[in-house]
This record gives C-alpha cells, structure tokens and sequence, in this order.
C-alpha cells in the first residue's frame, strides 16, 4: 500500500551496510504475531514504520512506547493485532524488550503500489541516515 511500505523500505536500504555483529535487521512485514518471536529476550530493538500522527507526508517521528497513549482493546483477533498489541503482549508475558525505540514516517498515499511518494522516500532515506549513527554504522 505505497507508503505503508516505509519501514520495509528502510530496512531494505540499511541492509546494504554493514551492520554490526550484534544488530540483527529484521522485516516484520504484515505478520504482527511473528513479531513476539522476534522481539522477546532482547536488550534492544528499533522499530521502523508508517506513523499516522496527521503531520505533512514525509515527517519523522522517533518515540517510545511509553511516549503515546493506547486504549486496551479485549475484543482483538490475532491477525488484526498491532504493534502496541504485540508490545503489550510481550509485557504481559515478561519478554518486552528493555530499550525500545520506534521510529515513524507519516504516509501521503495510502493507494495500492509499491512506489513511495518523493516526501516519503526522501524520509526513509533520513532515517536510515539517523539508523546508521544510532548503530555507528559507517
């Protein structure tokens, strides 16, 4: 769905680096389930993604889950679950990460395609860019 893909995209860029040996690049794609697996036991993660938060296409937010205000929902299917799902399943089950860092790019287009618009492709291409210097790549 066109921008929803800028997290894929990030990672797909940032893994033309050389990451460090204890970095691990992980596409979480659609399979939000998967991502407890993923997640669970580590010291840190970084979670990049499409961020609704009505600003302009293209602008970045970097945040933590402490830092936004989710309702409780009861009546969740586990393939509708979300990311705040999944890190409050991982909480309720003692696997949540200690350090988590999300970092989001708002969408313009939400239409069907693979393309990102230029405002989102030039954001994925700074946060990559911030990506590297978090991790000291080079």
């Amino acid at each position: 769905m066109s921008d929803e893909g800028a997290g894929v995209r990030c990672i797909e860029r940032l893994s033309r680096f050389p990451v460090p040996e204890d970095v691990e690049l992980y596409d979480g794609g659609t399979a939000a389930m998967d991502l407890l697996d993923v997640i669970s036991g580590r010291e840190k993660i970084f979670i990049l993604d499409a961020v609704h938060g009505g600003d302009e296409p293209g602008m970045i937010y970097r945040f933590r889950p402490e830092d936004i205000k989710t309702e409780q929902k009861i009546d969740i299917s586990f393939h509708q679950m979300g990311l705040m799902e999944i890190l409050n399943l991982a909480k309720y089950h003692d696997a949540l990460p200690k350090d988590i860092i999300i970092y989001g790019i708002q969408p313009g287009s939400m239409a069907p395609g693979f393309e990102l618009t230029p405002a989102v492709d030039k954001a994925v291409n700074r946060v990559v860019e911030m990506m590297k210097a978090e991790l000291d790549i080079k």
